[in-house]
């Protein structure tokens, strides 16, 4: 009986282990068009361009933020969801938050794309993939890496190096990370320079 309980530990720790190691395998190879995602960078940055060279104040206006917003959805729909999926997580549909979640997927994936996981280090939930880190899990280091754009949306997140190969976030991260601007990032896009202090972290000008 003591051995027969012996293996079912053993089996039940190795398949925790398992799902945890191999988290980065059930994501990698997943593209996602990235036509909405780079014309919303490049909107953003011709938007703030022409007022850095005008001299003009750095506020989106409300006909700017509209035109953000809705590159943002047709971005967020490139992951699979419906507008009627976006709105039950973010609690409903503004400007705001639109921005906010589609500049969330371009830092993130950035990061992505330099080999490093974003953390929240809030819940400890990866915000490329959707699901939480093993707190335990030595096969990743932590990274020096900050993101100072992240900060400006408002989370508190480390980096761990991890195998390049992520193309994107899933479909079940951005449900996270939408979920989570309700929760606790909601509210910088609001501020007055909020969305060109992101973009001068992303060196956009």
């Amino acid at each position: 009986m003591k051995n027969l309980l012996n293996l079912v530990v053993i089996a039940t720790l190795s398949i925790l282990f398992l799902s945890c190691s191999n988290e980065q395998d059930k994501f990698v190879n997943q593209p996602v068009d990235p036509y909405f995602k780079t014309m919303l960078m490049n909107k953003t940055i011709e938007i703030y361009s022409s007022k850095l060279t005008r001299g003009a104040e750095l506020v989106l206006t409300d006909s700017e933020k509209r035109e953000l917003a809705q590159i943002s959805l047709n971005t967020l729909k490139t992951y699979g969801l419906s507008e009627e999926e976006i709105a039950e997580d973010l609690g409903g549909i503004t400007d705001d938050k639109l921005i906010e979640a589609g500049l969330i997927i371009i830092a993130v994936e950035e990061e992505a794309e330099k080999g490093v996981e974003v953390i929240d280090t809030f819940d400890n939930v990866s915000l490329l993939t959707g699901l939480e880190k093993c707190p335990d899990d030595q096969t990743v280091t932590r990274s020096q890496v900050f993101n100072c754009a992240l900060q400006a949306v408002g989370i508190t997140a480390i980096g761990e190096l991890m195998q390049k190969g992520i193309a994107s976030m899933s479909r079940s991260a951005v449900k996270t990370a939408l979920r989570k601007i309700v929760a606790k990032y909601l509210g910088w896009v609001g501020a007055a320079i909020a969305v060109y202090e992101f973009g001068d972290c992303m060196n956009w000008w």
